[in-house]
């Protein structure tokens, strides 16, 4: 819940509205909080702002609900398949 309290914090509305550096890096500060904060890091410790540079690449959709009568059946082989599915798609992203 804490994850989907910070994310929703995040708006592209609130950049496009005034697209200042400002807003950018504190967008950039709450992603970078949630992130830290799911791998178990030090999220009090702040990052450095300075130039940068970002790629960021989205992946293929991975349906859940398709998933649903193989869940129905064996419900924990079902979970490990797709966890593993998510981490060979979120790996096969990284440049």
């Amino acid at each position: 819940m804490r994850v989907v309290e910070r994310v929703t914090a995040v708006t592209g509305k609130y950049v496009r509205e005034k697209p200042t550096a400002e807003r950018f890096g504190e967008t950039l500060l709450i992603l970078w909080k949630v992130v830290t904060w799911i791998k178990g890091g030090n999220a009090s410790k702040r990052p450095y702002l300075g130039k940068q540079r970002v790629q960021m690449r989205v992946g293929e959709t991975i349906s859940v609900s398709d998933r649903y009568p193989d869940y129905k059946s064996n419900r924990r082989q079902a979970v490990d398949r797709l966890t593993q599915d998510l981490q060979t798609a979120l790996e096969s992203l990284i440049v």
